[in-house]
């Protein structure tokens, strides 16, 4: 274990660093600036400016991530994980999603594996893990699925957010 973590010191230290980063700023960005816009400007222009927001937020970081190569989301270790032999459940679905859709199956699936992992992950992610070549450039198909996530991920925190802050309101002025 010690001999693994120091022939992989460096891949461990850009992930944490990179993510530990990332998952702060996006902390801040969806738990503080989403609620206060949807309560300040209301649900129709809080929506369109917390989407905006997130929108020029994931095009600067899905540029810089490629740019950089540095792979500190782990999609391109998921590549590498394609050529073991044995994989678990989980170690396939997780290889699955970046290949090239063949069969009727695979072709009606994916959208739906995409919308829902858009839910619980931040859309940059699930974009990058969907990217079929990683750190050879951006072409449409990946600005298309970035801007696909970005807009189910709004969707999704609009309702969930959204709701709760309508709740909060109607409590306020029934208290009040």
């Amino acid at each position: 274990m010690i001999g693994w973590v120091k022939r992989h010191h460096k891949k461990i230290r850009d992930i944490g660093v990179g993510l530990a980063i990332f998952e702060g700023f996006n902390f801040v960005y969806d738990w503080l600036f989403y609620p206060f816009a949807l309560w300040y400007w209301g649900l129709a222009i809080g929506a369109a400016v917390v989407t905006v927001g997130s929108l020029v937020i994931n095009v600067i970081v899905f540029a810089v991530y490629e740019y950089m190569a540095v792979d500190w989301l782990g999609a391109h270790a998921l590549r590498q994980l394609e050529e073991k032999e044995n994989k678990n459940s989980l170690e396939k679905l997780a290889t699955w999603i970046g290949k090239k859709k063949t069969t009727l199956w695979e072709k009606i699936a994916s959208p739906i594996v995409f919308v829902l992992l858009t839910l619980p992950i931040d859309p940059v992610i699930v974009a990058i893990h969907h990217k079929r070549k990683h750190f050879d450039g951006l072409v449409w198909r990946d600005w298309g699925l970035l801007l696909a996530a970005t807009l189910a991920a709004n969707a999704w925190w609009l309702i969930k957010v959204g709701t709760v802050i309508e709740i909060v309101k109607f409590v306020w002025n029934w208290l009040v």
